[in-house]
């Protein structure tokens, strides 16, 4: 099944987007990625998810958590009963910049770890639960200062999460939360300098660490080398200019940061499952057709 990249337009001064799924499909049919995170309600009826390959169910009253560039998919298989999902994009630094200009608090750095992905029920979690219900009724209504109102929301659920997170998954989590601890400046610094080339000895000297203890790290806490989360941050970039631009698939290289365009291409054909140009076509060709490039109804 190809992995694609899905590019979710933001707002320049609201970097929110809430839509909702309410069709029935008889199978899953491509899985993707995104730089935001995402957080699905399933308010009717039965979903099937795959998360990084793996598979469950999600039920009313039950909600899921998707970490940037964690690969997805998800449709409500066929049945007799009405089926509702409400999806929440955001991108938390930039949602909350306000709150926090110097950055997020480094304990918010639980939203980039894959071991969030699953599942959580209501009866578990009623006040993180309350509060997406919450979320969503604003975005719907749309009421006065609602747009002040989402990110004191959402900082909330953030800080929701961290003691959850913390309280009860402290025994399993307890090596990986503090790998991404040791790591998260390489993966901040990462992040604000994808174009140039960066090296895990770099990487290394500026979380204070030796090559190999950080190289261990960095794997215990994203499940991925260093270089082949710079080889995926570049790839995301690649995919916005392809989209954004009508630059070259030369420029579009060199720009993301990528030494030559054979590396590029390998790059881009391992992680999307495609070729840059057959990425950008394709959108292109999805763009005419609207319908085809957007299996959610947005409100």
């Amino acid at each position: 099944m190809t992995i694609t990249y899905r590019k979710y337009q933001f707002q320049p001064d609201f970097s929110f987007l809430y839509m909702q799924s309410t069709r029935v499909s008889s199978s899953r049919d491509f899985i993707h990625f995104h730089n935001c995170l995402e957080i699905a309600v399933c308010e009717q009826g039965i979903m099937e998810w795959n998360i990084e390959g793996v598979e469950f169910l999600l039920h009313p009253g039950e909600f899921c958590i998707l970490p940037p560039f964690v690969t997805h998919a998800s449709c409500h298989p066929l049945q007799e009963a009405p089926v509702l999902c409400h999806y929440l994009f955001f991108e938390p630094e930039k949602l909350l910049s306000e709150y926090y200009p110097s950055g997020l608090p480094e304990s918010f750095s639980w939203y980039r770890s894959q071991n969030i992905s699953r599942s959580f029920a209501q009866t578990e979690y009623p006040q993180i639960f309350s509060l997406l219900c919450e979320i969503i009724r604003e975005t719907q209504q749309k009421q006065e200062f609602f747009r002040e109102k989402i990110p004191a929301l959402v900082e909330y659920l953030m800080i929701h999460m961290c003691r959850q997170i913390s309280t009860e998954e402290v025994r399993s989590e307890i090596a990986s939360r503090k790998a991404r601890a040791m790591v998260f400046p390489a993966i901040s610094y990462i992040d604000k300098n994808d174009s140039l080339d960066l090296s895990p000895e770099l990487l290394a000297k500026i979380c204070d660490m030796t090559p190999r203890r950080f190289n261990r790290c960095f794997f215990e806490a994203l499940g991925k080398t260093p270089m082949q989360y710079i080889r995926q941050v570049k790839v995301q970039k690649a995919c916005d200019l392809l989209l954004q631009t009508e630059d070259s698939i030369l420029n579009i290289a060199y720009t993301a940061g990528f030494s030559s365009v054979a590396a590029f291409n390998r790059s881009f054909l391992q992680i999307i499952g495609q070729t840059p140009s057959a990425f950008r076509n394709e959108k292109r060709i999805y763009r005419k057709k609207q319908t085809a490039y957007a299996p959610y109804q947005s409100t």
